[in-house]
């Protein structure tokens, strides 16, 4: 398998990176939790394997928000030192998630081609899947929390801002989108709305 430099270096720097904060904060009164650290050496590992032939954008944005999530959020404790930083992480993922949801989107139509369907429907179908995705993150935490005795859900109140602000995310992307759409007609065969 052919290495893609860029991705390789990002990779490498995050590696270095990680694994020197945990040797350091491990001197330290307030250790990084293992459990966090194999996390995220794990998912920014699959960041690269998986997606290092992707589109350099998505490649930067999956292993972007592992990093504010795994990173900075649970190895430097942001989210408890940032009262605003776990609703701002719901709402970034809303918008990541919506052009996730537009490459599986592009993934069927391939598979199945139909050439009668609306323009407008690759918008419809990320913004539904990303604010369902919201839902469905909800529903691990809680099921992560009454199975597994951890503490990653709040009140209901956090449950639910976490979910309008993932749904806020998606819309804004959402709207550019389209406002892009209306700009630069897509391409009829292959129902694009962006490239990147």
């Amino acid at each position: 398998m052919q290495i893609n430099k860029r991705p390789a270096w990002i990779y490498g720097i995050s590696m270095a990176v990680y694994i020197a904060t945990f040797i350091i904060r491990f001197t330290t009164d307030h250790p990084v939790s293992w459990m966090y650290f194999l996390i995220a050496l794990a998912l920014q590992t699959a960041c690269f394997l998986f997606l290092q032939n992707a589109p350099f954008l998505v490649f930067i944005g999956a292993s972007g928000f592992v990093t504010c999530t795994l990173y900075f959020g649970s190895m430097l404790n942001f989210y408890r030192v940032f009262s605003w930083y776990d609703l701002f992480l719901h709402g970034t993922s809303g918008f990541l998630l919506f052009f996730a949801a537009h490459f599986f989107y592009r993934f069927l139509l391939r598979r199945h081609p139909a050439p009668n369907v609306p323009l407008t429907l690759p918008i419809y179908f990320d913004l539904f899947v990303a604010t369902t995705c919201a839902g469905l993150w909800e529903i691990y935490e809680f099921s992560a929390d009454y199975l597994l005795g951890q503490h990653m859900q709040g009140p209901m109140t956090d449950s639910m801002t976490d979910m309008i602000a993932g749904t806020i995310g998606a819309i804004a992307a959402a709207v550019l989108v389209y406002r892009r759409f209306k700009r630069i007609p897509p391409d009829p065969d292959t129902r694009k709305i962006f490239t990147l």
